[in-house]
């Protein structure tokens, strides 16, 4: 199976995680997809649910964005558990529409004291919605896409993303399964470019650089175990190799060496890396009645 073919569920390329496509951490639904359905059936939807031991997207982990202070000093690994649901639709000639989603399951209070800023984890709730189109030729698979993406707890009205995305999956090569991903955010001068390769059955692997125009953003790895398609489990890390092109708790840039100052006036780095474990169970429905 190529799990980047256009003819599985488009959020499988673009929607890992939430934050809009090219938020992928190589979660194990990047990399299966339900069991193929019987020759002659029609896939009318897949459905995948992912919970992860911590809110990540495009390298950055999300816990600290919440912040205004700091307050907590940045760890390499950080349990803030995320569940990202997302259900896509088919319809007819490759046409696709996807409903998916990003929500901590924990810290989502703000601190009402106003004694460490924290924003709580609700503020960082993500719903997104998608219409792609799919095809495959002898150059290759695609994909091409919208996506408007909403804050439903930020009252910044301005907060929500809307992008256009397109994906090619090259046609050789194909147990490495190399894709390239551009994202062009709508209204804005952002765009990112996502070089991935992955693969494998029983053992899944896979590994993506993200880039942008200043450098490469992340760098990001998973290893897991497949179970029959329908429950993955894997372990992935994440590689900011440029910390400047990430953003401290206040959304000022890091430093280039990624110093900052902790809560207790002492000099402390970002950590360069980042990890945390995912669980993805998917499914799919299919029209199996017989053809007319």
């Amino acid at each position: 199976m190529n799990p980047f073919s256009p003819k599985n569920s488009f959020a499988d390329i673009l929607l890992r995680p939430g934050s809009g496509w090219g938020a992928l951490a190589l979660a194990a639904a990047f990399f299966i997809s339900p069991a193929s359905p019987a020759l002659g059936d029609q896939v009318l939807m897949e459905y995948s649910l992912e919970l992860a031991t911590d809110y990540v997207t495009r390298g950055d982990e999300m816990y600290n964005s919440v912040y205004e202070k700091r307050q907590e000093a940045e760890q390499a690994t950080n349990v803030t558990p995320s569940a990202m649901p997302n259900i896509t639709f088919f319809g007819p000639n490759g046409v696709s529409f996807t409903v998916g989603g990003m929500f901590a399951t924990r810290d989502r209070e703000p601190d009402r004291t106003g004694k460490t800023g924290f924003k709580g984890m609700a503020l960082a709730d993500q719903v997104d919605y998608s219409l792609a189109f799919g095809w495959e030729n002898k150059t290759g698979g695609f994909s091409i896409g919208l996506l408007d993406s909403t804050l439903p707890h930020n009252p910044d009205p301005a907060s929500g993303i809307q992008e256009f995305s397109f994906a090619w999956t090259l046609p050789f090569l194909d147990v490495l399964a190399p894709t390239i991903t551009h994202v062009e955010d709508i209204g804005s001068p952002f765009s990112y470019t996502l070089f991935g390769v992955g693969g494998g059955e029983t053992i899944v692997w896979g590994l993506e650089a993200g880039v942008q125009a200043e450098g490469t953003r992340d760098i990001t790895g998973t290893l897991g175990f497949n179970w029959k398609n329908i429950l993955a489990v894997t372990l992935n890390a994440s590689h900011r190799p440029f910390p400047q092109l990430h953003n401290d708790w206040s959304g000022t840039p890091y430093a280039k060496d990624g110093k900052y100052t902790d809560p207790t006036g002492r000099e402390a780095i970002m950590p360069p890396t980042i990890y945390w474990i995912s669980i993805t169970m998917t499914g799919q429905i299919v029209d199996d009645s017989p053809a007319r």
